[in-house]
């Protein structure tokens, strides 16, 4: 086992992951390394604060998290140099050479047995008092080189290497830690229209260019469980959705920008899309599906549901001609209305979602029932599925997984 000495020395020659030294374990680390291998003593205290530093920060959000964890999350989640090569598949001797070098630093560091580091303080300062430090777990692996060019390989680097659910706020992505596991396999009718999605992401995964989908139709139906459904599918893994709320569809082409370097495919998710008159969000995405001088990536389909077939409220007034006298008059009426038409037509793909009919929602009812492991009698299950649709109209998904939570906890 190298000496302290040795080990600060080959901390400060990291080159690729370099930036590792700037995480806060590895910088209280770094720091006391450098104390206890000078030849002035500093003050007992800064090495007792820096010793403990790693150990709080360490043990913070994860108690059992180990130094060998930290220092792989580090490695294979932050974006580098040597990360970035892999992902454009472009070959460096140097810097293959240097990230190699790397790990094998990093992974000295993270065998180094706490009992070391107390030792040489108990030594240096001529105390016991070193013996009272909690201690953090040593390794006994290393960082296998060829193991983490495959993982780069695989999943690509950063953020979308981590999760695969995002939300856009306030000009960044933000991943969702627990995304919706709405499993495709699990839902029930709207079989051809699945379908239809499911196609549409393969080819996308495939490396086609697909179309950009609108799912339109009843609420309740399931359109939204279907776009977030895909995610979840074992082949699609490197699919990746991130969901822009309807206000800050402007933010697309930033998103975009941001996206279209990595090797992910990606859906741009916007739920209930529908827009009032005068929205400057309409023009935004109308340039942003069809006809702006920044193409779409081939790595991005836009996914959006709503209620209404043509995205826009039409208003009679609109439809008749008939407006009122101010400055702000329509004079032509008909083109306002087929502009906002358009903006549908710019969807390649349109599903249409319909509530169900009595026969195929106490089918629904029937196998959510048994999805759910519920003992009731088939002609009980009808006979109260057909007294929950009177009180609660609109046959639909939503409707029939209310109404079995309801039996569920009724029982």
């Amino acid at each position: 086992m190298k000496t302290l000495d040795e080990i600060y020395l080959d901390l400060s020659s990291l080159s690729v992951y370099k930036y590792i030294i700037n995480e806060n374990v590895i910088t209280s680390y770094y720091r006391l390394l450098g104390l206890l291998t000078a030849d002035k003593k500093a003050d007992l205290s800064d090495i007792f604060d820096l010793y403990t530093n790693i150990y709080y920060n360490l043990k913070k959000d994860n108690p059992a998290k180990t130094l060998f964890n930290y220092l792989y999350d580090l490695i294979v989640y932050e974006p580098s140099s040597i990360a970035k090569a892999v992902e454009e598949d472009y070959y460096d001797e140097m810097l293959y050479k240097s990230a190699k070098n790397d790990l094998k630093v990093l992974s000295e560091l993270a065998a180094l047995p706490c009992r070391a580091i107390k030792d040489e303080i108990n030594k240096k300062y001529e105390t016991k008092a070193a013996d009272m430090l909690p201690e953090w777990e040593g390794a006994e692996k290393t960082f296998d080189f060829d193991n983490i060019l495959e993982f780069y390989r695989l999943n690509g680097y950063g953020i979308f290497a981590k999760s695969r659910a995002f939300v856009w706020e306030n000009k960044a992505l933000r991943p969702i830690k627990n995304p919706d596991n709405i499993n495709v396999k699990d839902m029930v009718l709207y079989y051809r229209q699945r379908q239809l999605l499911i196609n549409n992401t393969k080819a996308l995964l495939s490396g086609k260019r697909v179309n950009n989908v609108l799912l339109y139709g009843d609420s309740g139906t399931g359109k939204s469980a279907t776009v977030k459904s895909m995610i979840n599918i074992e082949e699609f893994s490197s699919l990746r959705i991130i969901e822009i709320p309807k206000e800050q569809l402007s933010d697309i082409p930033d998103i975009l920008r941001l996206i279209s370097g990595h090797k992910q495919k990606f859906i741009l998710f916007i739920d209930d899309l529908s827009f009032e008159n005068n929205e400057e969000v309409f023009s935004s995405l109308k340039v942003i599906l069809e006809g702006g001088l920044e193409t779409r990536p081939q790595n991005v389909v836009i996914y959006a549901t709503s209620n209404r077939r043509h995205l826009v409220k039409e208003y009679f007034k609109e439809r008749s001609g008939l407006y009122s006298s101010s400055q702000d008059e329509e004079i032509h009426a008909n083109e306002t209305i087929q502009e906002k038409i358009s903006l549908s037509d710019r969807f390649g793909l349109k599903i249409s979602y319909t509530n169900l009919s009595k026969k195929e929602f106490l089918y629904l009812v029937c196998e959510l029932a048994k999805q759910k492991g519920l003992n009731i009698d088939k002609s009980e299950l009808e006979k109260k599925a057909i007294e929950w649709d009177a009180e609660h109209p609109g046959r639909t998904p939503r409707i029939a997984h209310q109404f079995i939570d309801f039996l569920c906890i009724s029982q």
